[in-house]
């Protein structure tokens, strides 16, 4: 419970800072969604499908540098993975997770972006197997994500 209070804590303290230093409204709502449906052809990492997705919705609080490409993000999220394999106790849970980041946009060329993420999340995973407890963590993170087409104009 500590752990998920010092995370709360620090995004409680950007919020109230934010809100008392300006007419405060949010600077945008980024939201995250990926996933994948996976199977080891060779069978060597386990036999069955897996499942993996995260959801996510932030709350930009705070913009500064050139353009806002700084900014201050409070988030919650979801996460489950699932495996057609019970034995695989670890790949079978779903948790809640919350925190801040401070995300960089990364100028690139046209069709082409790219994000910098630093940050800090509590995470609560409840496992599916009966024998396995849920499990609490706090988490300091670095995220990175770049995209773009090759060759289109």
């Amino acid at each position: 419970m500590q752990r998920w209070l010092t995370t709360g804590i620090v995004a409680g303290l950007v919020l109230l800072g934010s809100t008392i230093a300006q007419a405060w409204e949010p600077l945008g709502y980024p939201y995250l969604a990926w996933g994948e449906l996976s199977r080891d052809v060779l069978g060597d990492r386990g036999e069955g499908v897996t499942f993996d997705t995260r959801l996510e919705q932030g709350m930009t609080v705070l913009g500064f540098g050139a353009h806002n490409a700084w900014r201050v993000t409070p988030f919650v999220g979801l996460r489950v993975t699932l495996s057609d394999q019970s034995r695989e106790t670890w790949n079978n849970k779903i948790g809640p997770d919350f925190g801040v980041k401070l995300t960089h946009n990364v100028p690139v060329s046209p069709g082409h972006w790219a994000q910098v993420s630093v940050g800090i999340k509590g995470e609560h995973f409840t496992y599916f197997a009966e024998d396995r407890p849920s499990e609490l963590r706090d988490v300091v993170f670095i995220q990175y994500c770049f995209g773009g087409a090759w060759g289109i104009r």
